[in-house]
């Protein structure tokens, strides 16, 4: 008898964590279609915003209050711009620091270092091309 009521005990203490487990499941799942539903909702947001900031650039008459949404963009935008600019020049800044150090290694009155070409029967690679090839991952 104590067996049997072991086992009833038992099996609704599994019945009832799976059950649990699957109600968190559909929480899950609901909270998930949820903040999707949201993001479509912040892209249509982006939309509105693109639209009317489109029209203020283009002279329409627009609301004053959108009309200092849109000075913001621009007020980030050049904040952007800025920023763009000062990685352009520490990209520089780097690209100059690894030709010096290229040149002090391969000597004074060198070209910068390649690698030999005669290991490997692809093209040869320099500093500048390795350089190259770090901006354009720096760009994805």
């Amino acid at each position: 008898m104590a067996l049997e009521k072991i086992g009833k005990v038992l099996g609704n203490i599994a019945s009832t964590t799976a059950k649990k487990a699957g109600e968190q499941v559909q929480i899950t799942r609901l909270g998930i279609d949820r903040a999707a539903l949201e993001k479509q909702i912040e892209g249509v947001y982006a939309a509105i915003g693109r639209y009317c900031y489109s029209k203020a650039k283009s002279g329409d008459p627009i609301p004053d209050e959108i009309l200092d949404y849109c000075r913001d963009i621009d007020q980030i935008n050049s904040q952007i711009a800025a920023i763009d600019e000062e990685i352009a020049r520490h990209r520089t800044e780097r690209d100059a620091a690894e030709y010096t150090v290229a040149a002090d290694m391969a000597g004074e009155d060198s070209q910068p270092l390649t690698f030999d070409s005669t290991l490997d029967e692809g093209p040869v690679e320099t500093v500048e091309s390795a350089t190259a090839a770090f901006d354009e991952a720096d760009k994805k």
